[in-house]
């Protein structure tokens, strides 16, 4: 997203609003019509503080939602850009102080102050300290989940003082050999499995991640299952191999729930076969079928579960489902 969503300058610098009016004001006419947005520090320094300052707006038609119950259930999830490990965790969010809105015009063609077409809500967070973002040299890929909304990605280097870190200096030492397949396959046939089936979703052309799935998970006889099908397109390492046959990806599973927040994380790694493409960026391609009963454990009935993948700056639409007892 373009400024003020997005990176701000060096921490400690400060975040570019003076106070919340000014946050509300560009969050109410600003481009983004509806949704979550973040904006993070560029660079952190470890020595200077550990701690990471968020700001964290919503804007909706009022109408719709109540904006200050989406940032109250706000979950940041960072995604560690070298070994693509995700961390997520809930934000201790006190209800937002801010608030603003633009006005519909009445029947009468009068303005009636009561129906705000454009509402907007703003915080001032840390990331959550459990994530620990601040205390290991690192670059990481932001954002911010909130039920079937998600926020822009930021990306964020965590130095020591005095040096920087980006996306220009990534290591110059030969890539890990690939890790092996998690969960592994099932033999017999059923999930896990990481060819296309009739159920697999059309790899997407640009990269990204898409996953398909019942909407209701029963728990209420014999052995429950969810068996979601999924399909990727992803960059590689340039300085991989272009004739390796088989490579696997770190791929993330966060799901939030509509009753506990609480975000689970679980790390897949996929594997993807044949060359990249040739033709631009190398990309290459792949499938997945996996059944999240016995990946996260479902039990609790009469939730909505949000489902979503991540790899890097690549997020998944949510896939909603809903539990039932």
């Amino acid at each position: 997203m373009n400024a003020p969503w997005g990176n701000a300058e060096l921490y400690p610098a400060a975040l570019p609003f003076e106070g919340m009016e000014a946050v509300l004001d560009a969050l109410v006419g600003g481009e983004v019509a509806r949704g979550l947005t973040l904006t993070a520090p560029r660079v952190v320094a470890l020595d200077a503080s550990a701690s990471v300052p968020l700001v964290v707006g919503f804007v909706a038609p009022p109408r719709e939602l109540a904006p200050r119950r989406v940032l109250e259930r706000a979950v940041l999830v960072a995604v560690d850009k070298d070994g693509g490990a995700a961390r997520a965790a809930a934000f201790a969010v006190e209800p937002p102080a801010g608030h603003a809105g633009e006005w519909d015009d009445g029947d009468d063609g009068e303005p009636s102050p009561a129906v705000p077409a454009r509402g907007a809500v703003a915080v001032r967070l840390e990331a959550p300290a459990g994530l620990e973002l601040g205390r290991a040299r690192g670059r990481w890929v932001l954002t911010v989940l909130s039920g079937d909304h998600v926020s822009n990605p930021c990306d964020l280097d965590v130095v020591p003082k005095g040096s920087a870190l980006s996306d220009g200096d990534a290591p110059t030492s030969s890539p890990s050999p690939p890790a092996p397949v998690w969960p592994p396959p099932n033999p017999l046939g059923g999930a896990p499995h990481y060819h296309r089936t009739d159920d697999s979703p059309p790899i997407p052309d640009l990269p990204g991640i898409v996953l398909v799935g019942p909407e209701i998970v029963s728990m209420l006889r014999g052995t429950p299952t969810s068996v979601v099908h999924g399909s990727f397109r992803v960059a590689i390492d340039p300085r991989a191999p272009r004739d390796a046959s088989l490579r696997t990806h770190r791929l993330n599973l966060v799901v939030t729930g509509s009753d506990d927040a609480r975000p689970a994380v679980v790390a897949l790694q996929l594997p993807s076969f044949g060359a990249p493409s040739a033709v631009g960026e190398p990309t290459v391609t792949g499938h997945f079928m996996l059944d999240l009963v016995s990946l996260f454990g479902l039990s609790q009935g009469g939730e909505t579960l949000h489902v979503r993948a991540f790899t890097g700056r690549l997020v998944s639409e949510a896939l909603v489902l809903h539990v039932v007892t």
